[in-house]
């Protein structure tokens, strides 16, 4: 259930580098309150796509209408997890 939240969130946070941490934020806070206000109305299934969908929406408007993470920051963080290896 909690996945209609932090799925779209995550994944983009991983592999799109233009995901900002208010983007995230909001995509997670949208996720939860649609999936519990969608399963008053909809069935287990459908509240989770609703939330799902909204998720990524919110997720990729915010981070589309924030600053963008600057490529010192998305360097950093690639050295301290140590990706370089894997050709992230």
């Amino acid at each position: 259930m909690m996945a209609a939240a932090f799925f779209f969130p995550l994944v983009l946070g991983i592999w799109w580098k233009r995901t900002t941490a208010t983007g995230a934020l909001a995509g997670m806070a949208v996720g939860l309150l649609s999936y519990v206000g969608a399963w008053l109305f909809l069935p287990l299934f459908g509240a989770i796509l609703l939330a799902l969908l909204l998720s990524l929406c919110v997720t990729v408007g915010v981070s589309l209408l924030t600053d963008a993470p600057s490529v010192e920051k998305i360097e950093r963080l690639r050295d301290q997890l140590g990706h370089e290896e894997a050709g992230w």
